[in-house]
């Protein structure tokens, strides 16, 4: 045989083989990552568990909340769902000692001793209201929903559900807000085999608040709050155009960008080189979905952004590494940082729970 076809023939074999190097391994990485039920997915709801075990979250408190579903389609038509928290059906389930928009105004004195009607902090999931606190309540979600509407949209983290986030919306609840919990696409009962790390899913928020505005109304003021790949979306949706609803964010333990964080997990949580196989996924991806993993970057976004933003992260995160923080912050033009010193990835809220609720009410009173 000539020498040519046998250099031919080699020349060929390689490229097959590299393509087939390429596919094997966008594969592995999409699977391993950024599929629904993915592997690294499961360790991190894993651990997510472990937290709330340690913590003591409540899941039974969502068998006493009236949720409604909203149904919508995404800009690519996924069928999406959002659950719908309304301040007005839930009044039996809130605990006014830590009621923050409506006050200590709310306990009115009682009548016949003139003493406050103050109740104390329980554990339980219901709350035990005295008639006279109980109306009180009634008549102040009234007069909030003709003088003002506050909405809490709710972004989930990665391989999370929204009863996930009980202990935000919970707190939002009592906050006196009404509550939506969009599951992403990929998650919950959200259609979608792909999870989107906060790109794609800053458009579908973005319906998901339109809905909102609908059942709310056009005057309502919303609230957009993220716990880690949902504080990664909140930072992506700033930089939009079309927020004038919204009038603050919050992002808890947000990455800078797609690409820096599945870097961090492939070099961390794998035991795939990091080089050539980022490389190499990222244009899997591209090819894949239309856009790559650089294409979510937090950064960029938080540059257009023209509305205040709260950062909050955990000092010992292990998963969304600490210093992601710092370049977040750098590209906001109006921030306030809460740092959460000894907290690990997303745990900050149980494990300062004062300290965050009450940086949480300050920073909300100056907007909304």
């Amino acid at each position: 045989m000539e020498a040519w076809k046998i250099v031919l023939i080699v020349f060929s074999a390689l490229i097959l083989f590299l393509i087939i190097l390429f596919f094997v391994i966008g594969e592995v990485c999409e699977n391993i990552s950024m599929r629904r039920n993915c592997f690294i997915g499961k360790i991190v709801v894993n651990d997510f568990c472990r937290a709330n075990e340690k913590y003591k979250i409540d899941y039974k408190w969502w068998d006493n909340i009236k949720i409604e579903t909203c149904e919508y389609k995404s800009f690519d038509g996924l069928k999406l769902k959002s659950k719908i928290i309304k301040l007005e059906d839930n009044v039996k389930n809130i605990n006014p000692n830590i009621l923050g928009y409506w006050d200590k105004k709310v306990l009115k004195k009682n009548k016949n001793d003139e003493k406050e009607v103050l109740l104390q902090e329980t554990n339980e999931p219901t709350f035990s209201h005295s008639a006279t606190v109980l109306q009180n309540l009634k008549k102040n979600v009234e007069g909030y929903k003709k003088n003002k509407v506050r909405v809490a949209v709710v972004i989930h983290g990665y391989m999370n559900i929204y009863k996930d986030m009980q202990r935000f919306a919970k707190m939002f609840l009592e906050l006196g807000f009404n509550v939506v919990l969009p599951e992403c696409r990929g998650h919950g009962e959200s259609e979608g085999k792909f999870i989107g790390m906060g790109w794609p899913d800053r458009k579908d928020v973005q319906v998901a608040i339109k809905r909102a505005i609908k059942i709310f109304g056009e005057d309502c003021e919303i609230v957009v709050f993220g716990v880690s790949m949902g504080g990664a979306t909140t930072c992506m949706l700033s930089g939009e155009d079309n927020l004038q609803n919204i009038k603050c964010f919050v992002s808890d333990c947000a990455y800078t960008s797609i690409y820096e964080q599945i870097k961090y997990v492939i070099d961390k949580q794998t035991p795939l080189p990091v080089f050539p196989t980022l490389q190499i996924f990222n244009v899997f991806q591209k090819i894949k979905t239309g856009y790559s993993l650089k294409d979510g970057d937090s950064r960029v976004q938080l540059e257009k952004c023209d509305k205040p933003i709260l950062f909050i992260h955990g000092s010992a995160d292990n998963f969304v590494p600490f210093h992601m923080l710092a370049e977040l912050v750098v590209h906001a033009k109006n921030n306030e940082v809460l740092i959460v010193d000894g907290a690990d990835h997303a745990e900050s809220q149980p494990y300062a729970t004062q300290l965050y609720t009450e940086t949480l009410i300050n920073f909300l009173k100056k907007y909304i």
